[in-house]
């Protein structure tokens, strides 16, 4: 390696699971955790299936609490190898789960993660999506030393483009049949936020 050279720092960068936690104003974003968000998380999304299911392929109609349980169970190990950081949102006055928020299709050469979201039925409308995008956006940036945060919505889910909307992120065009959701494809609407977008000075 010449003087000129220095070793790339390894992407993504690492974070101690356990410590991670960000506030909001009422609510609280952590790491999903085996112990006792399972039930939580089952909960959440058996309310929401109707308003989940058009755009989510694991939004089915016999999500159970078994493959809530196995989802938050593979969490730790996820992140420990760096392939997805996902968040539960929990209420600050009841710890009710509240919607969820993550970070994974990870590309270690171009440093991009995608970053997924969604809410529970009644949080509908409240902004509570938005905030908690922000603050994983910024997690994104500058803890685990993303270039590139892309958001991908399909065309038609209107709610999920408004809040890339109001990250800041910016439109870059419509991919065909770039998701597939229950057997079907979906056009798919790119955006990306990089670093300068959270600072723009």
């Amino acid at each position: 390696m010449s003087e000129t050279e220095t070793a790339q720092e390894p992407f993504p960068k690492r974070v101690a699971f356990e410590s991670c936690r960000f506030e909001g104003g009422n609510f609280v974003l952590r790491p999903f955790s085996p112990v006792r968000d399972g039930s939580r998380l089952f909960e959440a999304v058996q309310a929401s299936l109707p308003d989940l299911s058009p755009f989510l392929p694991w939004a089915v109609p016999d999500y159970s609490l078994e493959t809530a349980r196995e989802f938050v169970e593979d969490v730790p190990q996820l992140w420990d190898q760096g392939n997805a950081f996902h968040f539960g949102i929990f209420s600050k006055e009841d710890g009710r789960c509240l919607g969820g928020v993550g970070l994974n299709m990870v590309s270690r050469a171009y440093r991009i993660l995608n970053l997924g979201y969604w809410v529970a039925s009644a949080e509908k409308g409240t902004g509570l999506a938005t905030q908690s995008a922000r603050l994983l956006v910024e997690f994104a940036f500058r803890e685990l030393g993303a270039l590139r945060v892309e958001v991908l919505a399909a065309v038609t889910n209107r709610a999920s483009r408004r809040v890339a909307e109001k990250l800041g992120a910016q439109f870059e065009g419509v991919l065909r049949n770039r998701l597939l959701v229950h057997g079907r494809p979906q056009d798919g609407a790119m955006a990306s936020l990089i670093p300068q977008d959270l600072d723009p000075s």
